[in-house]
């Protein structure tokens, strides 16, 4: 890659890490939430509680979707981009500065899902703006590494926050924790949103947008999009099945473990670091591949692993005490599908709906496979008592995202994605 090339993805994926850093601290640090906010002498409604307000925060994403699709295919990608960084910063900054429920009562509840949606919201247009500002930056050959490495970068986020979350699990003792511990998370988050503001702000706007005709411009992107391209989203929603549940999985596992069975919280945060690390390094790496190998093909075959394994997966916790093992090998079986996902999803939609196309995609699907892991895991386990409940569901997203990939065109090959998305090739 050229050094501007370079450097393009280098300030995006440092701005992607420190924006879903953001998003995920409410997953890890749901135990301390439950407690301030919706105290119950139940810890398994305790854990319901909270991670109903995880899914309502994911019902803001599909109208983030719109809002920032709308700016980013209507005024540039760059301006849409950055303005989801700044409400980013200022929803984790209130979020960190919120009363408890024992000094509001059930205001501060309702105020942390009012937060909690601004946080949707905003990160409705995260990565589908990282996804078209990279692709459309990128030559053709080269976009699935591109984008291979901001999903990585935005995976290294899960480790920035296992890690603050081990840090301080091994420096405050639980009484800390609850009473003002789990907001140093929130304050840095803020912190390190502005910093991502400022990044973008020093970005330039992509050649595909600067070379868009003003006629050629939708007036309402939204609803050409599903108009005349439902069947693409359709596709494209089903794709980010295994990549939902499993990253969801992954952030939630030290508050379902600690619950499940005997298992320590600070040993599960630093399983997690370990196994974030490795979604974030095979994410760059499938990435790569899927430029010669065919993102089809490796969504197929990540689909099918997933698919038999994921059973077999859990019993090396709950039988085996191999927790290490679970989150290693869970983290690679996802990184198959999430260094290809998004530039397939992109691949489906032409330069004048493609940022609204991708983060309408992407929002709703990461609201129903993510956004409903963690809730309908611990459900599960209620029901059945089976300690390999999160298992089925998994399972079953596995098969919805199997099907996105049967589904989908394969193109790799350049004149193929010209086809599919209707748009001249580039002199």
């Amino acid at each position: 890659m050229t050094r501007s090339q370079i450097k393009l993805i280098s300030l995006s994926c440092l701005g992607g890490m420190l924006e879903f850093y953001d998003f995920v601290i409410f997953a890890l640090f749901a135990q301390y939430f439950g407690q301030a906010f919706f105290p119950t002498n139940d810890p398994i409604a305790n854990l319901i509680n909270t991670y109903a307000v995880f899914a309502v925060g994911y019902l803001g994403r599909p109208l983030g979707s719109v809002i920032f699709g709308h700016l980013g295919d209507r005024y540039g990608r760059k301006y849409a981009f950055t303005f989801s960084a700044f409400m980013m910063a200022i929803s984790t900054f209130l979020m960190g500065c919120l009363p408890t429920y024992q000094q509001m009562g059930l205001t501060a509840s309702v105020l942390l899902i009012v937060l909690r949606i601004m946080q949707g919201i905003s990160f409705g247009g995260e990565a589908g703006g990282a996804t078209v500002f990279i692709f459309e930056h990128m030559p053709y050959q080269k976009r699935g590494l591109g984008i291979g490495l901001i999903f990585a970068a935005i995976g290294l986020g899960n480790v920035l926050g296992s890690f603050i979350g081990y840090i301080l699990t091994h420096l405050l003792d639980e009484k800390a924790l609850l009473h003002w511990g789990w907001r140093i998370p929130f304050l840095i988050g803020f912190i390190l949103s502005i910093v991502a503001y400022f990044i973008r702000r020093n970005t330039l706007e992509t050649p595909e947008f600067v070379a868009l005709q003003v006629t050629q411009k939708c007036r309402f992107p939204i609803a050409t999009l599903l108009r005349s391209h439902l069947p693409q989203v359709l596709t494209s929603i089903s794709l980010t099945a295994i990549t939902g549940a499993a990253f969801a999985l992954l952030m939630y596992l030290p508050n379902y473990l600690t619950l499940a069975s005997s298992l320590t919280f600070n040993r599960t945060f630093s399983n997690n670091l370990i196994a974030f690390l490795m979604v974030s390094l095979f994410t760059a790496i499938f990435g790569y591949l899927s430029d010669f190998i065919g993102r089809k093909t490796l969504t197929i075959a990540g689909s099918i692993l997933m698919i038999l394994l994921s059973y077999y997966l859990f019993q090396l916790i709950f039988f085996s005490q191999q927790l290490l093992l679970f989150n290693c090998c869970l983290a690679l079986l996802a990184a198959i599908v999430n260094g290809c996902y998004c530039c397939s999803i992109a691949e489906q939609f032409e330069t004048r709906i493609r940022y609204t196309g991708i983060a309408l995609s992407l929002n709703v699907g990461i609201t129903l496979f993510a956004g409903m892991t963690p809730l309908a895991s611990i459900l599960l386990f209620k029901l059945t008592h089976h300690l390999s409940a999160p298992a089925f569901f998994l399972v079953a997203c596995s098969i919805i995202n199997l099907i996105g990939g049967l589904v989908m065109k394969d193109t790799r090959k350049k004149e193929t994605f010209m086809l599919a998305t209707h748009t001249l090739p580039e002199n």
